[in-house]
């Protein structure tokens, strides 16, 4: 007896494989994750789903937006880092240029509510919507097929269950509103329009001046509209930056900017090779370096050895995603933006919100290789849960397991690089077929 046509399931499917995979990825891993924490520590990613949806948000970064436009507006003349960073324990950590398209932002959303976190925190809801829409729409193109109504709700899904993603509105951190930009630049990178893109990228650096390394990537690719359109919109927010709030205060940027890459963070959030160095320092002086607890006061102490590994990790990440192959623009850009996000010392968990649609890209890129698959599933399964679990091993040389977000990203970033190389699967076909070649020689000999 055959089943109603609206009953079958195509297991040959790439995306009835995908769906299938994230429901088992949100119910059953999700579940594990949550009952594996430790008693105080069994926060579910569910939660965060739960608050997106209750339009629920902290000011992670509305509240220092706001205090350094207010500190800028009382004493104009006074270092405005020094101040906020050094001595009153601000951790604002934005260039200046950040703050006049926030500033107009804030006075849309003060005009329609009393309450600015909650308008903040509608804003990244309806990101968070776009963000899940252009994924599917990503994700159609990588297996080059249209775009349906069951592959927007799957996108929609993986986009209100990705914990980095999720964590980022919760706090009100800014983040999401990069995520979306880049996710939208992949898209447009994709279908070739690569000025727009540009200028989007160029939107991110207002925020973080490190995307700014994409001029990079687009004058080694000759991509030279990517490139000017870039540059145009940096260019244009910094004359109107320095005109508001002179010089002096971009060149305190700059010295903040240079003790955060000297210091980092210890905290278990930060997710990035200072991270990892600075917990595994703090194992002989944990009061210096803290694990569990975020400090917004104050930094662990400049360590040479931390400090020339974070330099030389950032160095191989930039460099080598600079050579990477250029046959393929989604993977080249896919594997730009997450390496410049691995190199930064300072890799907060809602930062890694951006490889939601790179896995899309990944996912079309590798489809045909099962062992490649494989690997893909366990980077997802690391990257899109909060495995509270690892806290437990916080004083043991064994704490690197807090930083599986990390070490999630990285297999993703490999796997890119694969797939960019055109590589073939060797390792899974040679291996089955060496063992089908010599059981077909020993059945013979039977």
């Amino acid at each position: 007896m055959r089943l109603p046509s609206f009953l079958q399931f195509d297991w040959r499917s790439p995306f009835n494989q995908l769906a299938a995979f994230l429901l088992f990825n949100q119910f059953v891993i999700g579940a594990i994750a949550f009952l594996s924490a430790p008693r105080g520590w069994n926060t579910t990613d569910w939660h965060f789903t739960r608050n997106l949806f209750a339009v629920y948000g902290a000011d992670d970064s509305w509240g220092p937006m706001t205090t350094a436009i207010n500190q800028l507006a009382a004493e104009p003349d006074k270092p405005l880092y020094s101040t906020l960073v050094f001595e009153e324990g601000v951790k604002f950590q934005y260039p200046p240029m950040s703050l006049p398209p926030f500033q107009l932002v804030s006075y849309g959303v003060n005009a329609v509510t009393t309450d600015p976190s909650r308008g903040f925190a509608a804003i990244a809801c309806i990101c968070v919507v776009a963000i899940g829409i252009l994924t599917a729409m990503i994700l159609a193109r990588s297996l080059k097929r249209p775009l349906t109504p069951i592959m927007i709700f799957v996108g929609l899904c993986a986009a209100a269950t990705f914990y980095p993603l999720t964590k980022g509105v919760e706090i009100g951190q800014i983040q999401t509103w990069i995520t979306l930009a880049f996710t939208a630049a992949l898209y447009l990178a994709m279908t070739g329009r690569m000025r727009t893109a540009g200028v989007l990228v160029g939107a991110m650096c207002l925020i973080k001046p490190h995307y700014g390394l994409f001029v990079l990537w687009g004058a080694l690719r000759k991509e030279w509209g990517f490139v000017i359109s870039l540059l145009a919109v940096c260019v244009l927010a910094s004359l109107v930056s320095v005109g508001l709030y002179g010089f002096s205060q971009h060149f305190d940027y700059l010295h903040a900017l240079s003790y955060l890459s000297r210091h980092g963070e210890t905290f278990f959030a930060n997710q990035s090779v200072n991270g990892i160095l600075n917990r595994l320092y703090g194992l002989a002086n944990p009061d210096a370096y803290s694990n569990l607890l975020f400090t917004p006061h104050t930094f662990p102490p400049f360590n040479p050895v931390v400090y020339a590994g974070t330099m030389l990790a950032t160095l191989a990440f930039v460099a080598t995603a600079l050579v990477a192959s250029r046959r393929v623009r989604p993977l080249s850009f896919s594997i730009m933006m997450l390496s410049i996000t691995m190199a930064s010392p300072i890799a907060w968990e809602h930062h890694y919100a951006l490889i939601l649609p790179i896995y899309a890209v990944a996912f079309g890129a590798i489809r045909d290789r099962p062992m490649a698959l494989m690997w893909l599933a366990g980077s997802y399964v690391l990257s899109s849960h909060l495995w509270l679990v690892t806290n437990v091993l916080f004083d043991t040389p064994a704490n690197i397991v807090q930083s599986y977000l990390f070490f999630g990203a990285l297999i993703l970033l490999v796997l890119l690089h694969w797939a960019s190389a055109g590589l073939p699967e060797r390792p899974w076909s040679a291996t089955t077929g060496f063992v089908r070649q010599r059981l077909n020689r020993h059945r013979k000999a039977l």
